[in-house]
């Protein structure tokens, strides 16, 4: 018969040992913490469209593709540092 999703994954983790589920944990936190890897690096470097990186970075990132333009983008982005140095090279102009 049909089985509803919370009796399922209870069934599920009912049944396995302690130590795969452990493992399992583990899998899914490395690969959220691999997903999310470029919108971290981003957030190290102080981006200034930092908003932007993590929304293209959630929704576009499964793609290898999006994910790889984040890394990029993570990478070499303008920082909230060099935006003010940027200002202040355009407002000291005479």
């Amino acid at each position: 018969g049909f089985v509803r999703g919370s009796d399922f994954f209870t069934e599920i983790l009912m049944s396995a040992d302690g130590a795969s589920v452990a493992v399992g944990i583990i899998l899914i936190l490395a690969g959220v913490s691999i997903y999310l890897l470029p919108f971290s690096i981003g957030c190290r470097r102080k981006l200034s469209s930092l908003g932007a990186l993590f929304f293209v970075n959630v929704f576009f990132g499964w793609t290898l593709l999006g994910w790889f333009a984040c890394l990029i983008w993570a990478a070499a982005g303008a920082t909230k540092a060099q935006d003010a140095i940027y200002a202040g090279q355009s407002g000291a102009k005479s």
